[in-house]
């Protein structure tokens, strides 16, 4: 595809610029929440960027954008370019796809920005735009699928990029690519095929041997410890087993509300349900058994590339900002829905726009729970910072976690999904306690301490609602949640 062909994408000005008002109407609660999240505590305090995690091209997008050596925050602004950035690439997929060609309101085209998946993602401060970048970098490539040097050499570019910006995002171009290949695989064009999986295979292969070298050159990444593949370990199946449990415990949770896991059943079956056609049409029986075949493996690859790279790391957990590629792997499932007309294409409308409506409303109710936290958390360190002064606290520790807010008990019981979102950020699990509490300089007072469990008997000194105090000896004392 020509450079001149980007234009003719781009024709339909009305649609791109409804999915991009859309695009920042979906964001607008987390805008009003205005929350601080997980590691932006410790950036806005000391300023830190990310070498520890190889990312230099996010160091080098910060220098450039902060005009200094720190990683400043552009809040609101990388939130609000980052929906664009996703809005737009959704556009380019439904354009470069032919789905829901000649509608003004593209809904599918929000897919990716408004996965439920990706609000773990959304409310990072700083790392919010290099995140959607590294989608959008996934996608760019295959508006050139045609011209293969042009597609190998944006796409090792991409690649070394998005390496450098998001690790996780990788997974999302073959995600796309399967796409291509399977169209390959439909025409019978087996030799096509083969030479389209070695060109991306390739293109990723260039693109991941200039960040190795990069990232060595630059002695980045070193001890990261969560980018260590699991093959050399003795347990290896059990480790790659485990990884799909917690995925699919994660699903379960999601679609907890029963009319929404229709929804998504009705969606992922859209490549088989959409083989009715070729019945339709009177097809060989080999050629449909072919083509099912062909589409029931479309589907698990796309499945086990949600995961991506995250499935052969030896990070134990799996945390839900690993997992950018949920909502392309939406894409991929309703790409089949390009040829349905009549009823079959309003059913499938009126499939995405409940999709979008339950996104929306999951939006709306995870920033209330994230506001909600946040003003609990901070009536905690009010009433700790006056504690601290009465009792002459030296030293503190915490024996459990800080409960949920209140407020948000109903949101958290009809939608159990919100609490992979909403992080209980106080408390001896939490590893960002010390960075959440010296906002309000109670830090720089007090030492805080790992919780023993040999410590037996301290006094009570007081209890509250949300936490008892213990004293263990003069200066030392010990905060336990209720």
């Amino acid at each position: 595809m020509k450079i001149e062909e980007l234009n003719k994408l781009l024709q339909d000005k009305k649609a791109l610029t409804l999915t991009l008002i859309l695009s920042v109407v979906y964001v607008l609660p987390l805008l009003i929440a205005n929350v601080y999240y997980s590691d932006d505590h410790s950036r806005i305090l000391y300023g830190h960027g990310w070498n520890h995690d190889a990312r230099f091209v996010n160091n080098w997008i910060t220098k450039i954008t902060s005009f200094s050596n720190y990683a400043f925050s552009l809040y609101p602004y990388s939130l609000t370019m980052s929906v664009l950035i996703l809005g737009f690439a959704g556009y380019l997929l439904c354009e470069m796809w032919g789905i829901e060609k000649g509608k003004k309101i593209k809904w599918t085209s929000l897919l990716i920005l408004i996965s439920p998946f990706y609000l773990s993602n959304l409310p990072y401060r700083y790392d919010i735009l290099f995140m959607s970048l590294s989608i959008f970098l996934m996608i760019i490539p295959f508006i050139f699928f045609n011209n293969k040097k042009c597609f190998i050499a944006i796409s090792s570019v991409c690649f070394f990029l998005t390496l450098g910006l998001f690790q996780p995002s990788i997974s999302i171009f073959f995600s796309v690519g399967i796409i291509y290949l399977y169209n390959c695989f439909e025409k019978n064009e087996l030799k096509n095929l083969f030479l389209n999986a070695f060109f991306m295979i390739l293109s990723f292969i260039i693109g991941f041997t200039f960040y190795h070298l990069t990232k060595t050159l630059l002695n980045l990444g070193v001890n990261d410890s969560r980018m260590q593949l699991v093959f050399s370990e003795p347990n290896v199946k059990d480790l790659l087993i485990e990884k799909l449990l917690t995925f699919y415990d994660i699903c379960l949770l999601l679609y907890d509300t029963g009319y929404y896991y229709v929804i998504l059943i009705a969606l992922i079956s859209l490549p088989i349900v959409s083989a009715i056609d070729l019945f339709l049409k009177k097809k060989s029986f080999f050629y449909t058994v072919k083509i099912l075949i062909g589409r029931i493996v479309l589907v698990l690859t796309s499945i086990l590339l949600i995961l991506g790279p995250n499935l052969f790391i030896k990070a134990e957990y799996l945390p839900l900002r690993a997992l950018p590629g949920f909502g392309v792997f939406m894409f991929t499932m309703v790409y089949f829905s390009k040829n349905f007309k009549g009823i079959y294409f309003k059913v499938f409308r009126v499939l995405i726009i409940l999709n979008t409506i339950f996104c929306f409303n999951l939006m709306a109710q995870t920033s209330n729970a994230l506001q909600f936290q946040k003003e609990y958390q901070e009536m905690f360190v009010y009433d700790l910072n006056a504690v601290v002064r009465t009792y002459d606290i030296k030293k503190i520790m915490y024996k459990g976690d800080i409960n949920y807010a209140r407020k948000s008990y109903r949101i958290l019981e009809q939608f159990p999904f919100v609490k992979t979102i909403v992080l209980k950020e106080i408390g001896q699990n939490a590893w960002f306690s010390k960075d959440v509490i010296s906002f309000s300089g109670l830090q720089e007072n007090i030492e805080f301490v790992a919780f023993n469990e040999q410590i037996k008997n301290p006094e009570l000194v007081f209890k509250s609602y949300v936490y008892n105090l213990y004293k263990i000896e003069d200066g030392f004392f010990m905060v336990e949640f209720n």
